[in-house]
């Protein structure tokens, strides 16, 4: 399956909603980042087909998306879905059924899985609701799912599970395609296969998560003095982002780390290598994508 957006343009009001966004992504889950207004929302909507672009093209497999024409196979679940007053949990899964490919089995195991009780939609927590929400948009027998603001309001364990769920379903052998706007950044790479970032309508940064990952490395340092980037640069050590606070110091960078003439020459009294963080991740995109 591949999705491909052409120069898309969107305007709502005043504003350049979607400013001619282009991508292609196949097979995966898109994790599309961005501050609130960057055109996330708008973005997904158009590959609904519940929004109309000004000018430019959405296709999926090579066949067009627009306002009169949504994906076959598609499942968009908005940031605050509709449904009807005094629905039930059971009820929901009665009134999705009326219009999609609703497997009732499949969403009593996400229900019995995320343990949500059958009561009335509108006594749920706004993290219930978005939970009993997403079973129900795992239940459908979507290949195209659209979630827009998907982990907002979710604990931790919730968010390990579903997530689990869509790696199984989406970063399978089967063809499909998710795509989830979020402002939980860890979440986002920690499932997804490629991420996009935007700002003010405009793709800043699209990669894929395995290749931005690819022998990176955060490293954490505490020194008794003021340790300038020039200083770290000295060793031939390139940072590909630096942080320092004072006395101490973080930065990403590829390739191996001399250590030893790190401890000889600048002397920290600690320092860590580890994984990177999502929240550095984020900021290394945004300083690539300017």
């Amino acid at each position: 399956m591949r999705l491909s957006v052409e120069n898309a343009s969107k305007r709502l009001g005043d504003t350049m909603a979607l400013d001619g966004v282009s991508f292609s992504v196949e097979d995966g889950i898109l994790g599309i980042l961005g501050r609130n207004g960057a055109g996330k929302s708008t973005l997904l909507r158009a590959l609904s087909g519940v929004y109309g672009l000004d000018s430019g093209a959405i296709s999926l497999d090579g066949e067009k998306i627009s306002l009169q024409h949504p994906a076959e196979g598609s499942y968009f679940l908005p940031d605050d879905p509709y449904y009807p007053s005094g629905l039930d949990l059971r009820g929901l899964g009665e009134f999705l059924s009326c219009f999609h490919g609703f497997d009732r089995e499949a969403f009593a195991h996400y229900v019995s899985l995320l343990d949500l009780p059958n009561k009335k939609l509108k006594d749920f927590s706004k993290g219930m609701r978005r939970q009993a929400f997403l079973a129900s948009a795992l239940s459908v027998r979507a290949r195209f799912l659209l979630l827009d603001e998907a982990f907002d309001g979710l604990d931790p364990l919730t968010l390990r599970l579903i997530g689990d769920e869509l790696s199984a379903r989406f970063n399978g052998t089967k063809p499909g395609i998710v795509v989830i706007s979020s402002h939980n950044v860890h979440a986002l790479f920690k499932i997804a296969s490629t991420i996009l970032l935007m700002e003010k309508g405009k793709v800043r940064q699209i990669r894929n998560v395995d290749s931005l990952l690819s022998g990176l490395r955060q490293v954490e340092l505490a020194f008794p003095r003021n340790v300038g980037k020039e200083e770290i640069e000295s060793l031939g050590i390139h940072p590909l982002s630096y942080r320092s606070t004072g006395k101490r110091v973080s930065f990403l960078t590829r390739g191996s780390i001399p250590m030893e003439r790190m401890e000889k020459v600048l002397q920290p009294l600690s320092f860590s290598v580890q994984a990177p963080d999502p929240e550095e991740l984020l900021g290394l995109l945004s300083e690539e994508g300017q």
